[in-house]
């Protein structure tokens, strides 16, 4: 099954595909038909994505998201496999800390991540974009829904990546990009549970499906965000998160 880009040589540059979420994405697209540069801060190989590359549509690139150029190496390292149809961030980071301990230091690097990188990617992959591409930002709920203690500056940097996309889609729209992002809340990976620290069964009590998440429900989000299905949705903060925010 493809969702309309892949046939015409399309590929996504995916972040974070070293974590759950990001590796889901970067085969959910790669089944697609796209051509996947499944990117990760340390580098990542096919067994990490297991066996999703069987053909050939992934290939694997090493990204420091806090140096711009290490992303524009990223991004001219996608535009060599065809052209740039589709840009999907996701950081992977969820770090914690207690208000009162947060210094100068931690507070430019998680707000540098979680937000800069995504400022960074989107930068550097405008220009080369090919017509009716698609960014999409993968963010958490935490930023409406609140969350535990010590995620008020993971909280902050996610309702800045909400800002930055109604933003991004105001400003690019003219030029036939969309930009729109997925919220996922409490998803459960094979290393833990993505967005909280919680017992699965006392997230699954705050949580109206009384489940969690599934990695393929986030990445079939953003499959759809990125193909044509979405075609007149921008500037779309789309909530993964079986209720979790209205309650």
């Amino acid at each position: 099954m493809t969702n309309g880009l892949g046939e015409n040589g399309g590929v996504a540059l995916v972040t974070g595909c070293g974590a759950g979420i990001g590796a889901a994405i970067a085969q959910r697209l790669a089944a697609s038909g796209l051509t996947v540069l499944a990117c990760d801060f340390e580098g990542i190989s096919s067994h990490d994505l297991g066996q999703a590359d069987s053909q050939g549509n992934i290939v694997f690139h090493a990204i420091d998201l806090s140096s711009r150029e290490s992303v524009e190496k990223a991004v001219f390292a996608a535009t060599q496999l065809g052209p740039l149809r589709a840009l999907v961030n996701y950081t992977g980071s969820m770090r914690v800390a207690l208000i009162e301990t947060v210094d100068d230091a931690y507070l430019k690097t998680s707000l540098d991540l979680d937000l800069g990188g995504i400022v960074r990617t989107c930068s550097c992959a405008v220009p080369y974009f090919a017509a009716h591409a698609s960014v999409v930002n993968v963010g958490g709920v935490v930023a409406t829904a609140g969350g535990a203690p010590g995620l008020s500056i993971y909280a902050a940097a996610n309702g800045g990546i909400e800002g930055l996309t109604r933003a991004l889609a105001a400003e690019l729209g003219p030029r036939g990009v969309r930009v729109n992002a997925v919220a996922a809340g409490f998803v459960q990976a094979a290393d833990g549970i993505v967005g909280g620290s919680a017992g699965e069964k006392r997230l699954a009590e705050r949580i109206p499906l009384r489940r969690l998440g599934a990695l393929a429900e986030v990445a079939e989000a953003v499959d759809f965000l990125v193909s044509p299905r979405s075609s007149y949705i921008t500037g779309t903060v789309l909530r993964v998160d079986g209720g979790v925010g209205v309650t």
